[in-house]
């Protein structure tokens, strides 16, 4: 990241609302990439664990349950 890059420029305006610490650890933390998560919402879809399951073999993935925060 530069000083120019349009996503450093983004992370600027919440500079004034940080510590110089805090600040850091933002743009540290900010070009780490996201971990991949699928959410089924059982409310909607009966069949939610099957559905995973069958996701998850077409597409070869591995899956684990995280916990709602």
């Amino acid at each position: 990241m530069t000083a120019n890059d349009p996503f450093m420029l983004e992370l600027e305006r919440y500079r004034p609302y940080l510590s110089e610490e805090q600040f850091a650890r933002l743009l540290r933390d900010a070009v780490i990439e996201a971990a991949s998560a699928v959410r089924i919402n059982k409310l909607k879809s009966d069949k939610s664990g099957d559905h995973l399951q069958a996701l998850a073999e077409k597409y070869g993935w591995q899956t684990k349950p995280i916990p709602f925060i």
